[in-house]
């Protein structure tokens, strides 16, 4: 019987479905000692792979992250050691989506800013509390894969203009595409970032690029933290070229830094997938990657 290692809290049906491919275990308190002879381990965004763990996985044939980014696992130490890598790229897709269009509400409507003050400060702020409508809104996705497409018909749905940019056009033509970065984040009123990236790559907004972002742009990043310059996001909200920021995500986590102190910043502990219906479809997948790789374990 192979024994699956389960480093970080899935659903708990998920669970009991492991239990009819081998021995299950949940959440150790020591992780490497447990993964000395498992042969499956199951990640999500909060366990690091790396090389210190993986050299403790003697019997180790498949990761499975649940979830999209794999940028927690040495992909590299696991091609090294043979040992298979897999992700559940289209189980968050709706979650994350309908996630990115809650905080751009909440941003221009001030939401949070106004809950702080009504419940922490005990402050009636009605007379500051003028937002503003999505709708007709410019909306630059940066970013058009599956998430960022459910995006984009969601803001289309709400009456918002849709611009996009992507490494390649997909011909979406209920949408504009901008063939360069910089004219699209010069163009629309909310940027909001669904690209892929990883540490090695460079980040798609810095100094520069927040340089060019016309004054009283709003900015959501629910991709990956990276994508970002924090500083830089920063120096923008406080010159007014960024008026209100959400992001999910961030360069080391968890967050503790300077953006907590800005009212105009709405910050989620990475929560973009955290819904029942997201984790119920993220375990399916998982279930159907075990099936499709038995032969891996003979």
């Amino acid at each position: 019987m192979i024994k699956i290692l389960v480093a970080d809290k899935i659903d708990s049906q998920t669970i009991e479905e492991l239990k009819k491919y081998g021995q299950v275990v949940v959440k150790p308190s020591d992780i490497k000692k447990e993964i000395v002879d498992s042969s499956i381990l199951i990640v999500r965004s909060a366990t690091k792979v790396d090389k210190v763990l993986l050299e403790q996985a003697q019997r180790l044939k498949l990761v499975i992250r649940a979830g999209v980014g794999l940028d927690n696992i040495d992909l590299e130490e696991c091609k090294k050691r043979s040992i298979a890598v897999f992700n559940t790229p289209f189980s968050s897709t709706n979650a994350v989506a309908e996630l990115t269009i809650g905080l751009m509400i909440c941003l221009l409507r001030k939401v949070c800013y106004l809950h702080k003050k009504l419940t922490i400060e005990n402050k009636w702020e009605k007379e500051n509390a003028l937002g503003e409508e999505i709708a007709s809104k410019k909306l630059g996705i940066i970013g058009m894969g599956r998430i960022g497409q459910a995006v984009a018909k969601k803001a289309a749905d709400l009456g918002m203009q849709v611009y996009y940019y992507d490494k390649t056009d997909k011909n979406l033509k209920e949408f504009k595409y901008c063939q360069d970065l910089d004219e699209l984040i010069e163009s629309v009123d909310i940027i909001t970032i669904h690209a892929s990236v990883d540490k090695n790559s460079p980040k798609i907004l810095d100094k520069e690029r927040f340089s060019k972002i016309k004054k009283g742009t709003y900015l959501l990043n629910l991709s990956r933290g990276h994508a970002i310059d924090e500083k830089e996001l920063q120096n923008a909200l406080i010159d007014g070229r960024i008026v209100g920021a959400a992001l999910d995500v961030f360069e080391n986590e968890p967050y503790d830094g300077p953006l907590k102190k800005f009212d105009n910043v709405i910050l989620t502990p990475h929560i973009g997938a955290s819904t029942a219906q997201a984790q119920q479809k993220i375990g399916k997948e998982i279930i159907q990657i075990i099936k499709e790789n038995r032969n891996i374990f003979e």
